[in-house]
């Protein structure tokens, strides 16, 4: 794995109301998550992990968050996607 030092590091992922509103009211909140550590796995088109492409953020806090607007009557798929920043997160 590597150890990266620099740089905000964005996390993308699909939003579920029933497993994510604690999270989204913490954010709300401004809570931070000091101390965060996020692992990132590079993929193949398959979808498997290539070996030694793991990467290791410590340190984090949360920077921005932002979630899509959804349409209660929609299907739409909604996205939650959280900026961390390194800067001062210890």
């Amino acid at each position: 794995h590597t150890q990266l030092e620099d740089g905000d590091i964005t996390v993308t992922r699909l939003f579920d109301a029933d497993t994510d509103a604690a999270l989204l009211t913490r954010l709300n909140r401004g809570e931070a998550f000091p101390g965060t550590t996020i692992t990132e796995q590079y993929l193949d088109s398959d979808g498997n992990a290539i070996p030694g492409s793991q990467s290791i953020h410590t340190g984090c806090a949360v920077a921005s968050f932002n979630l899509d607007d959804a349409d209660a009557n929609s299907s739409d798929v909604v996205k939650l996607t959280v900026t961390f920043s390194r800067a001062g997160a210890e």
